[in-house]
């Protein structure tokens, strides 16, 4: 624990100076205690704290009583008025009930899992943004600051404050950005280079906090790559001809995510990775530990009933969220969707994950990791990452290595050039 007071320390001695900031520290490494340290530290300066977040942890009792616990903690006395991100889109009444807020009170603001700003198109983003300069202080939490390119730092800092970065959208892009043109679509990808990386992250450097723990206790990888059989390999290649046809025909709401996640339902559950998950959660079930199982589909949840047994398997979706107290309680083993199971939970008590699915989305993968990679876990963490040998898995793979290391870089440059100073 000295290790982690250290470092919250550190990002309340740097924020404490500034009216904005962004955390970007590890799920479970204290975003939450420091915000709440910060907020009454300039208690006698605010009149309330508005506190926005995604539906879904903020709909989460677990995570309810995590904030809870911290504003005891912490003493502030101040009213917290809570947001969802998306009843600030969706509903006009909720926006305007922020807008007469702001308007009317010297507002501490709280945007945790910022990565849900990234999209300046969205109308979330565009009512946050319209309101953003009305708050006295304003911090947002996230353990992912990107998880598709540099572009996603845009809109976050753009909340904080114009004057961070003082450049449009366009300019940005131009000046951060490396377009290429992407397959015989002929579409543009934007991705960066580490020079973009080290540029921005020097103009962001005041208003930043985001530097790796220690290692709580010791984290094993393993890779399992299995092969499909041969009737399995020839419905991958008829159902892939199809998908392929059917996307160079460019029908009408046809999308190459869209279409790769038909491919994925094919090959995912293939008969070698089911008797791989069958060994692996046996040997771990053996050793009297528990085990999370992530899937993309809601389908593979009747897969691994089927397997281990209906009276074995807890369920955590977003159509089924009463299996939580019985993984903690009795059951060894909990299926979740990333969407659900990778945010706003603390599953410590666990320390072994399987990905059975694979996914696009880099955060969703690292924000999974830390659901049992955080502050407070004493056993050895084991996960264990499956993928099949097709062309599609390769490419989600190769997506996910290339995110991580533009993240990588990001994290290196702050951490490498004077945060520690700060």
């Amino acid at each position: 624990m000295k290790q982690i007071d250290i470092l919250q320390q550190r990002a309340f001695d740097k924020f404490s100076k500034l009216k904005v900031g962004a955390l970007f520290m590890k799920p479970g490494s204290g975003k939450t205690k420091v915000a709440m340290a910060l907020i009454k530290h300039k208690e006698l300066d605010t009149d309330c704290i508005v506190w926005i977040a995604p539906a879904c942890i903020l709909n989460s009792e677990n995570y309810r009583q995590e904030v809870r616990k911290w504003i005891e903690y912490c003493g502030v006395n101040k009213p917290f008025l809570f947001f969802t991100a998306e009843g600030i889109a969706s509903a006009k009444t909720k926006f305007l009930e922020l807008y007469e807020l702001v308007h009317k009170n010297k507002c501490f603001c709280v945007i945790d899992e910022s990565l849900k700003i990234k999209n300046l198109v969205a109308k979330k983003v565009k009512r946050l943004l319209s309101v953003s300069h009305l708050f006295k202080f304003k911090l947002i939490l996230n353990g992912t600051p990107i998880t598709k390119g540099l572009y996603d730092l845009y809109p976050q800092i753009e909340f904080l404050s114009p004057k961070i970065l003082n450049m449009g959208e366009k300019e940005f892009a131009k000046r951060f950005l490396e377009y290429t043109l992407d397959g015989q679509n002929r579409s543009w990808t934007r991705w960066s280079r580490p020079h973009n990386e080290e540029a921005l992250i020097e103009i962001l450097r005041p208003y930043i906090f985001d530097e790796d723990l220690e290692k709580y206790s010791d984290l094993n990888r393993t890779e399992r790559i299995f092969k499909l059989n041969k009737t399995e390999s020839l419905k991958y290649s008829k159902a892939k001809f199809e998908v392929l046809e059917n996307f160079s025909k460019a029908e009408s709401g046809i999308s190459f995510l869209g279409l790769a996640q038909k491919l994925k339902q094919i090959y995912e559950p293939c008969k070698a990775s089911l008797k791989g998950i069958k060994q692996d959660v046996a040997e771990i079930v053996g050793r009297d530990e528990k085990v999370i199982i992530y899937i993309s589909f809601i389908k593979q949840v009747e897969i691994m009933q089927n397997l281990f047994g209906k009276d074995k398997v807890a369920i955590y979706t977003g159509e089924n969220k009463s299996g939580l107290s019985e993984f903690k309680d009795f059951k060894n083993i909990m299926v979740c969707t990333y969407g659900c199971g990778s945010l706003g939970l603390n599953l410590q008590f666990a320390n072994n994950i399987i990905y059975f699915s694979q996914t696009f989305d880099y955060k969703d993968k690292e924000q999974s990791l830390h659901r049992i990679y955080r502050t407070g876990q004493e056993k050895a963490c084991n996960v264990i990452n499956y993928t099949v040998k097709t062309g599609l898995c390769q490419l989600i793979m190769a997506s996910l290595a290339k995110k991580a290391s533009c993240l990588d870089n990001i994290k290196d440059f702050i951490k490498n050039n004077g945060i520690n100073e700060l």
